[in-house]
């Protein structure tokens, strides 16, 4: 409860670094999953050729 209420709590102090946080994570994520689904494509295109 105390570690979420202190995460609550910087989030209303500096809310412009959470979004920033928030944005670099969603970018990372956003990157690491084009990167997963690109995966099995370029393993059908080796299958079929």
């Amino acid at each position: 409860m105390k570690k979420t209420f202190l995460a609550n709590a910087e989030i209303a102090m500096e809310p412009s670094k959470a979004v920033k946080e928030y944005k670099e994570e969603l970018i990372k994520s956003q990157k690491q999953n084009e990167r997963l689904t690109s995966q099995p494509l370029k393993t059908t295109q080796q299958i079929d050729l």
